[in-house]
């Protein structure tokens, strides 16, 4: 009976200390729902966690569009918007850092490594594709890209918070009928629809 109860007390202790350790030294992401403008268009997100540093980060909104040609595949703002939706994940590889450095971790802040996957649809006042003759290369055209990314996310105030990332894809143009690789760069700042205090 002693053993056991040594035994007992050693495992409580050793799941006090990890739950401890998680708490002070490790957060975990939270599930934030988010407006956000940037460099893409504005729309609407969410980052949904899945584990302690792991997050699916969701999003939905109008933005430029892309079009590919013989030569090139561009990004282009100048035309009617187009309306995307994208799906990616995200892993927080720092937070622990932060924490022992006394820095903000609020709105899942910190470095990260991810790939995400968007579609955006031809441009809004384009007619149908099969109604076009000819060159069609200054169309929006519904296009796939795939990428992956390094990138930071940096609380602002306790509402918005800003994210940026560098990387590189692979974009198919449905409509042209091709694909390209290119150059993944965003930068955004955000709203957190929730209402969060400082932690660190």
């Amino acid at each position: 009976m002693h053993t056991t109860y040594r035994l007992f007390l050693t495992c409580l202790c050793l799941l006090l200390t990890i739950q401890h350790t998680k708490a002070q030294g490790d957060p975990a992401v939270e599930l934030i729902p988010k407006v956000e403008v940037g460099l893409m268009g504005l729309g609407m997100g969410l980052e949904y966690p899945v584990t302690q540093k792991g997050l699916i980060d969701l999003g939905v909104g109008m933005g430029g569009g892309y079009y590919k040609t013989e030569d090139e595949f561009r990004f282009s703002l100048n035309r009617s918007p187009v309306i995307y939706v994208n799906a990616g994940y995200r892993h927080m590889y720092n937070r622990q850092g932060m924490v022992l450095r006394g820095e903000n971790t609020l709105h899942n802040a910190g470095s990260f490594v991810g790939g995400k996957l968007k579609y955006a649809s031809q441009s809004l006042s384009d007619p149908p594709i099969d109604e076009l003759n000819g060159d069609i290369s200054p169309r929006l055209n519904n296009t796939l890209l795939a990428e992956a990314h390094w990138g930071m996310q940096i609380p602002l105030t306790r509402r918005f918070f800003f994210n940026f990332h560098v990387g590189a894809g692979y974009a198919w143009d449905f409509d042209y009928g091709g694909g390209s690789i290119y150059p993944a760069v965003n930068v955004s700042a955000a709203y957190n629809l929730f209402s969060e205090k400082r932690r660190n």
